[in-house]
């Protein structure tokens, strides 16, 4: 009954075209509303670092404060809530990482708080898309992001961000030290990232390409 299948991200296009030499397979990607950035750049002495999500076994976030343990010159925020909320209060009380907890937001106040930061980090476990990585980048944002997630898909584009192997710490570690490095070209290159974000990611061009590979458009 189908002729042609789009896979989020990439990893399985392979896997599905090994089912059915009929269907064309094409790689996808989650789409979220464009939002402008209206907010100037960073300009803290510190790299500001953002994790938004939930605060859950899979979502991972105590792999970036694990990460940042040993680093100097980072801010971290947490944007969300959860099981592990506490356990993660616990290790920040116990180090001297600077780490300021949001709690739950609306999505209009995410993407407020994220103007305010340089670096999103996603170290997921497992995330079918991770949506979040979309809203960093038409932000500006350079992400961080870990190799179970979907919009990993985005991130072969250097000039966005890195990849990182899900659960090393220390490659995680790795990026991070890199950013910090290299924290003035990221901010200034945050709205050539927003420009090229613009061409991948915007609705219009998502259902663009939809439509060519249907072959309704050209």
């Amino acid at each position: 009954y189908f002729d042609t299948v789009f896979i989020m991200g990439d990893d399985y296009v392979d896997y599905y075209k090994f089912w059915s030499k009929k269907w064309k397979v094409y790689p996808f990607m989650y789409c979220t509303e464009w939002k402008c950035r209206e907010k100037d750049i960073v300009e803290s002495h510190n790299l500001k670092l953002l994790f938004v999500g939930s605060l859950s076994h899979r979502k991972n976030a105590k792999h970036l404060l694990e990460a940042s343990e040993n680093i100097e010159g980072i801010e971290i925020g947490i944007v969300g809530d959860g099981e592990e909320r506490q356990k993660l209060e616990s290790m920040v009380r116990e180090s001297s990482l600077n780490v300021h907890f949001y709690g739950v937001k609306q999505m209009g106040e995410v993407s407020e708080i994220m103007q305010e930061y340089d670096v999103l980090v996603l170290p997921s476990l497992h995330d079918g898309w991770g949506a979040v990585v979309n809203e960093a980048l038409t932000m500006g944002l350079y992400v961080i992001c870990s190799d179970r997630c979907g919009a990993k898909y985005l991130l072969k584009d250097s000039r966005l961000g890195s990849i990182f192997k899900s659960g090393d710490v220390i490659d995680l570690e790795n990026r991070i030290r890199d950013c910090l490095k290299n924290k003035s070209e990221i901010r200034s290159t945050t709205y050539e990232r927003i420009d090229i974000a613009r061409g991948k990611i915007h609705g219009k061009v998502v259902a663009k390409y939809l439509l060519n590979k249907i072959g309704i458009v050209e």
